[in-house]
């Protein structure tokens, strides 16, 4: 569990961290913010949204890949399914962070807080033995809380924002 004298856990948190604070100020990482946003100016600014999209989902199945080797690897098993149990979570842990599911907005240390913030709901409902199947609706009421927040939070002042 450590590299060198380096714990691994510490390796987790510092990687992204260093990739995104030498990312954040790229054009493309910019440019991929504000298609998020509103990509219809964008397309009349002149900005490729459809090759600016590829590239983000081209980067996001590299990303998907390494997580799944590296999930493979941590418990020496390599079935398809096997990292399903993590999917609602990590969406619960991202919007929970504050970032928007629409685009344009998001931060590292937001979505880094959401998953200690789901870490420490997933155990203490492990530590009270709550049942897989009502963890999914937990994680999935969360879910849901945390984009009806955000989308009330992020309205513009003066606009209802329906939750039903």
């Amino acid at each position: 569990n450590k590299v060198g004298p380096i714990p691994g856990a510490l390796i987790l948190i510092l990687v992204p961290f260093v990739l995104w604070v030498g990312l954040r100020r790229t054009a493309y990482v910019r440019t991929l913010f504000s298609v998020g946003a509103v990509s219809s100016t964008k397309n009349s600014a002149g900005v490729n949204v459809t090759a600016v999209r590829i590239i983000a989902f081209a980067l996001g199945g590299v990303f998907a890949g390494v997580a799944g080797i590296a999930l493979a690897a941590a418990t020496q098993s390599a079935d398809s399914s096997q990292a399903l149990q993590y999917t609602l979570p990590a969406l619960a842990a991202v919007a929970i962070g504050g970032t928007s599911f629409l685009g344009g907005r998001g931060s590292l240390i937001g979505s880094v807080a959401g998953a200690a913030i789901m870490y420490l709901i997933q155990t203490l409902l492990d530590s009270l033995a709550v049942s897989d199947l009502w963890l999914q609706v937990v994680y999935g009421t969360l879910l849901l809380l945390a984009i009806v927040l955000t989308s009330a939070l992020s309205a513009p002042p003066g606009v209802k924002v329906s939750t039903a």
